[in-house]
């Protein structure tokens, strides 16, 4: 039986603990992780894909009133004794895992002892992870290490950046081989009566990106030195739009994304080879919406520069972003809050780029689905797990991978799996990107 998260206290919500599936899947919880193992027996993982869960925390009695809440007394699902800061521990765990799901933030903090454990351990690893200093960083210490094990690593399996990162492969691939010029994505909230909210970790972990901007450009100019495939560009490059700029594509105003979906995204197009001019965007629905999120967006990124600012930013989240909370959402915010992703690619179909004449055709996607930071969060992990467990990548090395890179390929299951949970891909008319939508 299954018994609503509801039933968890805010002093277990807040805890740092790990759940696992033995022989298949490790995670790392707080009130996503619980969403996450949700999700896993709602869409009967749990038994039928051949595994038992284990959770495993620092107290083993907060594990045991979580797995009755939800589960029940069943016997598919153990417990297991483990902290972050404990390599041995970890180490542990993933010695009796095939893969492994990270959920723990911010991730800067916790995640790399478990990335470590897991590789050492032979325990492909997946995460929720929104942070390019982190995502960018386990690519450069890990990458070589885990193609040595044949282990799979991937973060930002979550709504950062699965929706945004597939939906941009699957409109480059509707085009010809390097035929794609530009490809540009815009993200929309939508709430109801009962508004939207930021989960202290998501905020928490904001505030540390914005103030390590330096550490985060030493990483990157690492990770080209190390990169030596060459990639192509756009023959037909394009500007980014300025911050606060109408769209006609999607009738609201725009401003730069500055979460993890743009870099996320850049990656697997240079995985690939050839990367187009690409821009994500972040859509305001009114000239209000935008002067409110400029005035607290400047405030925040001035503070987050500096310690000081960055203590008042943590200690005082309400003041500076109205709708932070350390509860998480409440059941109505959750059924009321919904997604779009618009992706907008130009290029040729049929005409030869010439190099002169401008782009001539215009292919849109629209990914729509439930509320991103919980939910689809939950949807996308799980599924990707599955595509894990079922060995649907066996052909391919081990190594660390963006979502795109590791799930969309042709012999997986992961956009069904996605669908089949609530996640829609729009095409609207156009065949050559139908044909790209399920395999």
């Amino acid at each position: 039986r299954l018994v609503g998260t509801s039933c968890l206290t805010n002093e277990f919500r807040s805890s740092e603990t790990y759940f696992r599936l033995t022989h298949t899947v490790l995670l790392v919880v707080g009130y996503t992780g619980s969403k996450i193992f949700q999700e896993l027996l709602l869409s009967g993982f749990v038994g039928n894909e051949g595994g038992t869960v284990a959770i495993a925390a620092r107290r083993l009695d907060a594990l045991q009133a979580l797995k009755v809440r939800m589960a029940g007394e069943t016997s598919q699902i153990g417990l297991i004794e483990a902290d972050t800061s404990d390599l041995e521990s970890l180490r542990r765990m993933a010695r009796q895992a095939r893969v492994c799901i990270n959920a723990v933030g911010p991730f800067r903090f916790h995640g790399r002892q478990v990335v470590s454990a897991c590789i050492q351990e032979g325990c492909s690893y997946l995460d929720i992870c929104g942070e390019p200093e982190f995502i960018e960083a386990v690519e450069l210490e890990y990458d070589d290490e885990a193609r040595a094990k044949g282990v799979f690593v991937a973060s930002a399996c979550g709504f950062d950046s699965v929706p945004v990162d597939v939906a941009n492969a699957l409109v480059r691939r509707a085009f010809p081989p390097k035929r794609c010029c530009s490809v540009e994505t815009f993200i929309e909230l939508h709430s109801g009566p009962s508004g939207l909210v930021l989960h202290y970790p998501t905020y928490a972990s904001a505030v540390h990106g914005l103030g390590s901007v330096e550490k985060l450009r030493a990483i990157r100019k690492e990770l080209r030195a190390k990169r030596t495939a060459e990639v192509s560009k756009s023959t037909h490059p394009v500007p980014m739009r300025r911050a606060g700029s109408y769209a006609d594509e999607v009738h609201k105003y725009v401003i730069p994304f500055i979460g993890a979906d743009a870099s996320v995204v850049k990656r697997s197009e240079k995985a690939s080879g050839f990367h187009p001019s690409t821009y994500v965007y972040m859509c305001l629905p009114s000239k209000f919406r935008l002067w409110q999120f400029g005035l607290y967006g400047s405030l925040f990124k001035l503070l987050a520069n500096y310690e000081f600012g960055r203590s008042l930013l943590l200690s005082y989240p309400k003041l500076f972003c109205p709708i932070v909370s350390k509860q998480g959402p409440s059941p109505d915010q959750l059924r009321e809050t919904s997604f779009k992703v618009t992706v907008v690619g130009k290029g040729f179909l049929q005409d030869k780029d010439d190099g002169d004449k401008a782009p001539a055709d215009t292919i849109r996607l629209e990914v729509s689905g439930p509320e991103p930071g919980y939910l689809t969060c939950s949807i996308c992990i799980v599924a990707a797990a599955k595509v894990l467990v079922r060995g649907e990548l066996r052909s391919m090395p081990g190594g660390v991978y963006t979502p795109a890179t590791l799930l969309m390929t042709k012999e997986t299951s992961f956009l069904r799996l996605v669908k089949e949970r609530g996640l829609t891909f729009d095409w609207g008319q156009h065949e050559a990107g139908e044909r790209y939508s399920i395999q």
